[in-house]
């Protein structure tokens, strides 16, 4: 039978990953990067979600899915409200793809639940 060294519940047989933060890369931008066996592995991209004004959904419903979907406070709704519906984007915030995409088709769907044709994208954020 093979020896195994057990540390802290792990058995060690050369099959360990070990993970750790390098932050000497890039000090300017103080940016981290995650390295596996020494390569980097990059941080996830990142998308704005923004909604498009149209000029059928009452202000109160997108308050309303703003505090609901994006859990902002009532001025922090308000103010992405009026954002959308003054200059015809109200820019909700930044996440991951797979977060944005949540928040993008649950906002669209309550919408719709509810009649209205409230627009909402994503953009890839630049780094």
């Amino acid at each position: 039978m093979e020896n195994k060294n057990n540390i802290n519940g792990f058995e060690e047989d050369g099959f360990e990953e070990e993970y750790f933060i390098n932050s000497d890369l890039n000090k300017e931008s103080k940016n981290e990067s995650l390295y596996k066996y020494g390569e980097a592995i990059q941080k996830p991209s990142l998308y704005e979600v923004v909604l498009i004004n149209d000029d059928f959904t009452p202000i109160e419903f997108v308050v309303t899915a703003v505090k609901e979907i994006f859990h902002k406070d009532d001025s922090e709704a308000m103010r992405i409200t009026l954002d959308t519906h003054n200059s015809g984007e109200g820019h909700c915030g930044i996440f991951t793809r797979e977060v944005a995409e949540t928040k993008m088709i649950s906002i669209i769907d309550l919408a719709r639940e509810s009649d209205y044709p409230l627009k909402c994208v994503m953009y890839k954020k630049s780094k």
